[in-house]
């Protein structure tokens, strides 16, 4: 190497200082992977892990969060559609309890409710606390042990799969 050139790489800011360099690396490095495993344990913590196994790798951890996360999703869109079709009724009881307000007398009332019974395969002979009974059997059977979700919706709570402190990694 001729002296221009060495002396054109002694004055690179590169070679002047390589173990501060390396060593401001090395932290930079050493940071970055304390703030990997942070956030690896704070999903571990959010996540439903199994009892089958105490140790989790990265990758399965990784792969049972994106899991999970399609479960919510597929759960959150079901109950979307539940919530829509619930609407949807309520809309129209609405409609036929303002038809009812708007007859006059008892024996339209109770042709316009046969009506309504026959039309909805319900026979006319089932009392109110038999229709009430079978409105609860439907509603409990929507999402089984998932009830929460049903609840959380119809109290108008927004949900949101990030903790208070922005997203999870």
């Amino acid at each position: 190497m001729t002296a221009a050139a060495m002396s054109s790489a002694a004055h690179s800011p590169y070679s002047v200082f390589p173990e501060f360099l390396k060593s401001v690396h090395n932290e930079l490095e050493k940071r970055r992977r304390a703030q990997l495993k942070r956030c690896l344990e704070q999903l571990k913590q959010q996540m439903p892990l199994g009892a089958d196994c105490v140790r989790y790798t990265t990758l399965s951890l990784l792969r049972r969060a994106r899991m999970h996360i399609q479960k919510l999703e597929e759960q959150e869109q079901r109950a979307r559609q539940l919530k829509e079709k619930l609407r949807s009724k309520q809309r129209s009881l609405r409609q036929q309890l303002e038809q009812l307000r708007g007859l006059g007398t008892v024996g339209e009332r109770e042709r316009l409710r046969a009506d309504s019974l026959d039309s909805s395969g319900l026979s006319s002979e089932r009392s109110d606390s038999d229709q009430e009974e079978l409105e609860v059997d439907v509603e409990s059977l929507v999402f089984g042990g998932e009830a929460e979700l049903l609840r959380g919706f119809s109290a108008g709570q927004e949900h949101s799969y990030s903790h208070s402190g922005g997203a999870w990694l």
